[in-house]
């Protein structure tokens, strides 16, 4: 899977693309401009998954959106919306233009987890048979000959043997076809007794005939070996992407009387074309890892937390980027991250409509607030205090002396 995250803010890219990389084991890229997207998809490099900013100039998310649906033969991608609270009107305009879909900033990861494996069920359900699937079940009409299958960007190849419409041999190029390799975990085959195989299958003996008749398996056995080694080739021919398929009839001498109906092999085949790879699920504390902060601080940062844990009543504080919920610096002990996460997402809801002034969270053990920080708009301070040291207010008073005298500092410096 390939998914591109655009976006020109530096901060919502990277986060974004860090939760995308830490919930799916696909490639992710990033790109800070919508022309940049257009380019290397129009050149064929298409994403499953384009997740785009409605900040994005010229073109805009709508725009982008409707150049990439405008190419009736292009692969289209999932469009998702990267969306700051407040940000109807983008949204709607690229919805209306082509967008699958809305993301608020900042993403909660098991909600972009969630989205993604939505995602890949309904690819699932609209792809329906691949082409090579398509390619095997259109050679079955054609009696007697071969289907060469080539992946278009090497020189892998293999062919699919058909006699009267039924597969009685799979040849990937590269790869050995010798009796032992087939019977490999399965019967022993001495040189000697390989040999006088052989030998009766060119005098017109069938194969399976042969190797029972030489002690080696029985035709039963024979016939179980030969469908799991057809499919494992199978497995290999469709797993090349792209690739191109060729069906070319002829007459040709059957050396065995053992032969599969496509159906029969199809069984250990991914019947869809490659899709999303996910991860392994998030664990409960998914959360946790989106609030790690960095190995160095910002000294402005590293003076904010320090003035917030002066008084010794907070329990953990950090500094947050508001928009995109990146951990900037924290102290303490670890962070209730769903807690945060849900304050922010309030947060940003209301900053659009009239700003806000403060916001807080009271459970059974914990307050948890957040502030805004004077002289970065785009920073809050999050901290959370135990409800066994005081009520909300000696919290909130707490938190906004510390700020406040961080301010004269500045100030007076």
């Amino acid at each position: 899977m390939r998914l591109l995250v655009v976006a020109a803010d530096d901060q919502t890219r990277r986060t974004t693309a860090r939760l995308l990389r830490s919930c799916t084991a696909g490639e992710v890229l990033e790109a800070s401009t919508s022309r940049e997207a257009l380019d290397a998809t129009l050149n064929g490099s298409v994403p499953d998954v384009l997740l785009l900013d409605t900040q994005l100039a010229i073109p805009s998310a709508a725009e982008t959106c409707r150049q990439l649906r405008a190419q009736k033969s292009l692969a289209q991608p999932v469009i998702w919306l990267l969306a700051p609270a407040g940000a109807s009107t983008p949204v709607i305009e690229a919805l209306e233009a082509g967008a699958d879909d809305c993301l608020g900033l900042p993403v909660a990861p098991h909600l972009l987890e969630a989205r993604l494996r939505v995602t890949l069920r309904r690819r699932e359900r609209a792809r329906g048979p691949s082409r090579f699937v398509e390619a095997l079940l259109a050679a079955q009409t054609e009696g007697s000959g071969e289907l060469v299958v080539r992946e278009t960007r090497s020189r892998r190849a293999g062919r699919v043997y058909f006699y009267d419409g039924r597969v009685v041999w799979v040849h990937v190029m590269g790869e050995t076809s010798a009796l032992n390799e087939v019977l490999s975990g399965v019967a022993a085959l001495d040189e000697k007794t390989e040999r006088a195989v052989l030998d009766a299958s060119r005098r017109g003996t069938p194969l399976s005939h042969a190797l029972e008749r030489a002690g080696v398996i029985e035709r039963g056995r024979w016939r179980s070996a030969v469908q799991a080694w057809s499919r494992q080739r199978l497995q290999t021919l469709a797993s090349f992407a792209p690739a191109s398929s060729v069906f070319l009839p002829h007459e040709f001498r059957l050396e065995d009387d053992i032969s599969f109906t496509v159906a029969e092999l199809l069984g250990d085949i991914d019947s869809s074309e490659p899709g999303l790879e996910l991860a392994a699920p998030l664990p409960s504390d998914g959360y946790a890892g989106v609030l790690s902060p960095p190995e160095r601080p910002d000294p402005e940062v590293e003076t904010v937390l320090s003035a917030c844990m002066e008084s010794g009543l907070v329990q953990s504080v950090a500094v947050l980027e508001r928009g995109t919920g990146q951990c900037l610096g924290a102290r303490g002990e670890t962070l209730d991250a769903l807690a945060v996460w849900t304050n922010l997402n309030h947060v940003n809801a209301v900053v659009a409509r009239e700003g806000f002034d403060s916001f807080a969270v009271t459970t059974k053990l914990e307050h948890q607030l957040t502030v805004p920080l004077s002289g970065q708009p785009g920073w809050v301070v999050h901290a959370s205090y135990s409800r066994a040291r005081g009520p909300l207010g000696v919290a909130f008073t707490d938190l906004r002396f510390a700020l406040s005298q961080l301010n004269q500092r500045v100030l007076q410096s």
